[in-house]
Order: C-alpha cells, then sequence, then structure tokens
C-alpha cells in the first residue's frame, strides 16, 4: 500500500511539472505568450517592442523554438514551445534543434553549437543570404546554403553531401520546411527572371527529380513532393497521384489536399483530399470546398469562396499559390474547418486560412487604434496585428485586441480602436 501510495504522488507531481504548451502573440507594447486557456503566462517583453532583429523568430514556425532579443541584458533567448528556456547568448541566434543553435560569428558567418557552447560546424552565408539558409534538423539531417549551393549535414557537422542547388529564403519561410522524408527540394536560377529551376534529391545526394523548369512546386512529406501537376516519390516515380491536379498541397495525416477541375462542373476548380494512391476520400464538390489546407491535429482549413472558372489560370494560380502580391484581391468567402471524415466541424466564418497546432489556430490580421492626442495633432491612426487563437470548435479563447484594450484604455483613456480589421461572431 506503501509503494502504491509513493507511485502515485510521483506521477502527481511529474504530471504537474510537464511544461505546458504556450503561444506567441504580439501587442503594442511587446511580446507575450499565452497558454491553451488564452492566460499570458509570459508577459510582454518591453524591450522587444521596437522590433526585427536579425535572426529573430517568436513564433514557433513549426520548429517548435522562438528566439527573443532582450535589451535589458542585451541577449537573445532561446524559449521552446512548452515554455523551457534553453540558452542565452550576446550573438544572434537562429533554432537548429532541440539540442544545437546556429550563433552569429560575424556579418555573415555563422556556427552550429550545442548549449555548452561546443562549435561543430560553421558557414559563411555571403551578402545575398539570409539566415531562413541556415537549415533546422529534420530526422538529424540540415540542409545549409551557400554561394556553392547546398551542403546537407549532420548535427555534429559533419558533410553528408553536397548539391549544386540553392535553397532561398523567398521561396519557403521557414528552415528544415524544405527537406523531410529524406528529400530535399532545391533550386537554382532566379525567379524574377524567369530562370528559376527546382530539383528534387535525397539527403544522401541522389538526383530524383530535374532540375527542371516546373512550377508550383510544393514541400516534400510523407515521401512525397508536389511539382508540376502531381507527386513525385523518393524514387522519381509518379503513381495514381501523379498527374491530373492543378495544384496541390503537402501531404500531412496520410493525405493531401489537391485542387482540379471539378468531376461534375468541369468549368470550375474544385478541392479534394487524396490519399497516397490518388483515391479521393473527401469530395470537396459535395461540399462546396473550393480551396483547403493541409489537416493538422485532425482538422483542415477550407473555404466555400465562389469557385475559380478553369479558364482564368491567371486568377487560379494566384489564388492557389497564394502569390503574396496578388491573392490578398481574391479574399471572397470565409474559412472553416472539416475532420476526416469530410464533416464540417467549423463552419465558415473567418477570414484567412488557419492551421492547428496542440489544440490551437492562429489568425492574423491587422487592427487601427488612436488617442484623443493624435486627433488633436492629425496624426493618422497607427496600425497593429491582431492575434486571435481559436480552439476546434471555433471558440476564440484569445484575443489580443481585447488584452490592449483592456490594457491601454486603464492608463490611456482616451486609446481607442479606430478599425478592428475583422468582426468576429
Amino acid at each position: 500500500m506503501k509503494r502504491i501510495f509513493i507511485v502515485a504522488v510521483l506521477a502527481v507531481l511529474s504530471f504537474s511539472i510537464y511544461a505546458e504548451p504556450i503561444y506567441h502573440v504580439n501587442l503594442p507594447h511587446g511580446v507575450a505568450f499565452i497558454n491553451r486557456k488564452g492566460e499570458i503566462v509570459i508577459d510582454a517583453i518591453s524591450s522587444f517592442v521596437d522590433g526585427y532583429a536579425w535572426g529573430l523568430n517568436t513564433e514557433f514556425n513549426g520548429i517548435g523554438i522562438a528566439v527573443l532579443s532582450d535589451k535589458k541584458d542585451h541577449k537573445y533567448h532561446l524559449l521552446t514551445s512548452d515554455g523551457e528556456w534553453l540558452y542565452a547568448s550576446e550573438k544572434a541566434l537562429v533554432p537548429a534543434s532541440y539540442t544545437r543553435v546556429w550563433e552569429q560569428v560575424n556579418e555573415t558567418v555563422w556556427r552550429l553549437i550545442d548549449f555548452n557552447g561546443e562549435e561543430y560546424y560553421r558557414i559563411d552565408l555571403g551578402k545575398d543570404f539570409s539566415t531562413t539558409d541556415l537549415g533546422y534538423f529534420v530526422e538529424g539531417k540540415a540542409v545549409v546554403t551557400d554561394d556553392t549551393g547546398c551542403k546537407v549535414i549532420s548535427e555534429n557537422g559533419d558533410v553528408v553531401a553536397s548539391l549544386p542547388y540553392r535553397q532561398r529564403s523567398e521561396l519557403w519561410y521557414y528552415p528544415g520546411k524544405y527537406l523531410d522524408s529524406g528529400i530535399f527540394v532545391g533550386s537554382n536560377g532566379n525567379l524574377m527572371d524567369k530562370s528559376l529551376r527546382f530539383a528534387v534529391a535525397t539527403i544522401n545526394g541522389q538526383i530524383i527529380y530535374g532540375p527542371d523548369k516546373v512550377w508550383p512546386v510544393g514541400v516534400p512529406s510523407e515521401g512525397k513532393v508536389f511539382m508540376g501537376t502531381g507527386y513525385v516519390d523518393v524514387k522519381g516515380n509518379r503513381g495514381k497521384d501523379g498527374s491530373g491536379y492543378f495544384y496541390g498541397h503537402h501531404y500531412t495525416e496520410g493525405v493531401a489536399a489537391v485542387i482540379m477541375p471539378g468531376r461534375n462542373d468541369p468549368d470550375h476548380f474544385y478541392a479534394y483530399y487524396i490519399n497516397h494512391d490518388g483515391e479521393i476520400v473527401i469530395d470537396g464538390e459535395k461540399l462546396g470546398i473550393t480551396d483547403a489546407r493541409p489537416f493538422s491535429d485532425g482538422l483542415a482549413a477550407v473555404s466555400t469562396r465562389p469557385p475559380v472558372p478553369t479558364n482564368n489560370v491567371r486568377k487560379a494560380m494566384d489564388i492557389f499559390n497564394d502569390n503574396p502580391f496578388t491573392s490578398h484581391l481574391y479574399k471572397e468567402g470565409l474559412w472553416g474547418a472539416i475532420d476526416k471524415n469530410g464533416k464540417w466541424v467549423i463552419k465558415p466564418k473567418f477570414p484567412d486560412p488557419f492551421r492547428f497546432d496542440r489544440g490551437l489556430a492562429l489568425l492574423k490580421f491587422d487592427y487601427t487604434y488612436t488617442t484623443d492626442s493624435m486627433v488633436k495633432m492629425k496624426i493618422n491612426p497607427l496600425t497593429a496585428s491582431r492575434y486571435v487563437y481559436i480552439d476546434k470548435k471555433g471558440k476564440v479563447v484569445y484575443d489580443s485586441m481585447k488584452t490592449a484594450v483592456e490594457q491601454f484604455t486603464s492608463g490611456v483613456k482616451s486609446w481607442r480602436v479606430v478599425d478592428p480589421g475583422f468582426v468576429i461572431d
């Protein structure tokens, strides 16, 4: 009986000290972090309010670690998505893994170190590259980019393979997104002069596909890469899901969202979900779904915006490729979420697509605010980022605009929101 009691106490203690997931939010006076209930657990870091610092990442962009700069101690800090502080340095940092970090040496040189400062690898990015060319480790391997192309390295700094293709930061946002299941997507050429070409290779240096002038090109996931009109596997083969799609997202949770002409309405594009055999598992045309995103946490964001005619290829390319210059022109219709059975879980009511991560999904849009003194001085309203987190039922658990109103109106009576950016039911 005594042994059972001790085990029970230890179980309770281990559960109670388990770090809970945290989520990043932007407030007008700094960066803060909330828990799953929407409660602020790390208060706004006011020294961070001045904005961007090279190598900065506070949003856990799929890699579980954030970097924050604090002007009080003049250091950069690593913070995990479960609230653990890992490492601090006076040099700029870029996350590499849960045991490694990239640390800036000078304007272009970075080194890979552990949290004791031991160095494993050093790279000169050159002036034309950014910190997103420093790879995050996936399955113990990372791709780094320099003027000669790309190198695949281990966490101990061993060069596993050298590839004559670059991975430029303007293509995908965070490091590691172009490396998955042993496949690397590289590129050479230039996007602006239309000479950009893509190649798919293994992390051992074997060329699977290309280089070819193919667009669109997806990110690797679950052993597949979307190229052109279908998916290529680790051997360069195109299976039953190898062609026939206007656009395709990467595979997650065994399925991929694809855009193609409706089977009953071939004159308009609709979104479907297929498995690895190319079989349709969710018929978006029946649901009226015209755009979709990959599954995460068992749910996928989908839109019922008016369907795009198949003869309007320019508009379709802008929308489904998320063209940053033109896709904002087509924000017709709202976004909701479905489950793996194709059942509506959240009815369409949000302005943008979202992705669930550890139980919550983030929506970001701008709002504007002003004060009486600004009005008197004829200063235009200021813009701030509004962070809205929703749970899997579509309920808002946190709204940074509401937090800002509560904090600022207590000290500045005339502080008020001019335009919320979007009205949430």
